[in-house]
């Protein structure tokens, strides 16, 4: 009885200080990365061979000179029902000042499958540099409109910025609430996103993608970092928990006063 015991007390203990798991990259030296090698194979990145680090005895960044080139963690994580993701990516757009539509030039967020090449985000944010504005939206097409883009810039610049996601896994089936940021409130908006495929996946990878670089410009990954937070139990979970705890301690403390 004292082996269930503390086995249930670890249980809860458990269940009670959950607390986030966060992998984050800036790319220097520190971190493992050699100036100009891929980043496939490095620090848990599986990535087409494009993707490369740059100046990482300095500032350190990750850069790909061509289009479509992906790059996923294989950091794996069973997505549960009201767990999330909160994704961050600081970087600087190059290249832009000429761009005249809204193709998409980075996006970032969650995935089923482990290979970079067959693949894109499932849910997540898109990074647009559009005629005047840089527009960030969904990385979802299909849901994807005018009056879900949001102006993030005022005008195309080489500054570094910063843009966040939030991806949660609703109770409903197949549906993720969505939240995307730009500069700490700067710009944002929330959304759902339907995907039955990342909905049912037993894991799910964070990946980012340089979409579009020679087209309409591209972008340098200043730094991606990912958080992966559980869902936190309802009060009436943890009033049962501790019901079972001080029940099985109160059996405890009575077979010791048998003996």
């Amino acid at each position: 009885m004292i082996k269930k015991f503390i086995t249930i007390s670890a249980t809860c203990a458990a269940t009670i200080t959950l607390s986030a798991q966060t992998v984050s990259y800036d790319f220097t030296s520190g971190e493992g990365w050699s100036e100009g090698v891929t980043l496939n194979g490095t620090n848990n990145f599986n990535t087409q061979t494009q993707w490369v680090a740059n100046d990482v005895a300095s500032a350190g960044y990750a850069s790909s000179s061509t289009d479509f080139t992906r790059a996923v963690l294989f950091n794996s994580f069973t997505f549960g029902v009201g767990d999330s993701f909160t994704l961050v990516a600081n970087l600087s757009m190059t290249n832009v000042d000429g761009n005249g539509s809204k193709a998409t030039v980075f996006q970032f967020g969650l995935t089923d499958t482990l290979s970079p090449g067959s693949n894109t985000p499932k849910a997540g944010m898109s990074v647009r540099p559009a005629f005047t504005p840089i527009f960030i939206d969904t990385v979802d097409s299909l849901i994807a409109s005018d009056s879900q883009q949001v102006t993030a810039l005022a005008t195309k610049d080489n500054n570094a910025y910063t843009y966040t996601t939030v991806i949660t896994k609703s109770a409903i089936e197949d549906l993720f609430d969505v939240s995307i940021d730009f500069e700490n409130g700067t710009a944002s908006t929330s959304f759902t996103v339907v995907d039955s495929a990342l909905y049912s996946a037993t894991t799910v990878f964070p990946i980012f993608d340089n979409f579009q670089a020679s087209k309409v410009g591209g972008t340098q990954l200043n730094s991606f970092s990912s958080t992966y937070s559980a869902a936190v139990p309802e009060p009436s979970a943890f009033a049962v928990m501790f019901g079972t705890l001080a029940l099985a301690g109160a059996v405890a403390r009575r077979k010791r006063t048998q003996a």
